[in-house]
């Protein structure tokens, strides 16, 4: 879990900063957390790649395409505006949270796998969505 919490560090610093920087670095910090959040994004996607691995050959194929999933989600949204990239990393966070309850329901993940992604999850949600309203707000 405190690996865990480090990784939203940079979340919460740059959503925080969007609300107190100046307009003109906005666009920087906004790009900054797009950026991050789709790297975080794809490794959670890499997580069930290595859950399809690990089963019997010709069990995974559904998996690994889940798995490569939000790495491409991840990257279209990098060729978004700021505010509407950070509005469809909320969703594909939301989307990939919802693939990981579903893996520890199927027995795939462990169980306390549940308890890390869930806080996790919520709080890279709050803070893409404070960052975009922060984007949305300073305008153009």
């Amino acid at each position: 879990m405190v690996l865990g919490a480090g990784g939203v560090v940079p979340f919460l610093g740059i959503s925080v900063a969007l609300w107190l920087a100046p307009a003109k670095h906005i666009n920087v910090l906004a790009t900054a957390l797009v950026a991050y959040a789709a790297v975080i994004l794809s490794f959670l996607g890499a997580v069930h790649w290595g859950l399809a691995m690990a089963r019997p050959a010709g069990d995974g194929w559904r998996w690994y395409g889940l798995g490569v999933a939000p790495a491409l989600v991840a990257w279209g949204a990098t060729w978004l505006a700021p505010a509407p990239a950070l509005g469809v990393l909320v969703l594909a966070f939301a989307g990939a949270l919802a693939l990981d309850l579903s893996a520890v329901a199927a027995g795939r993940a462990p169980r306390w796998y549940r308890s890390l992604r869930v806080p996790l999850s919520l709080a890279v949600m709050a803070c893409l969505a404070l960052g975009g309203a922060a984007v949305w707000v300073s305008g153009p």
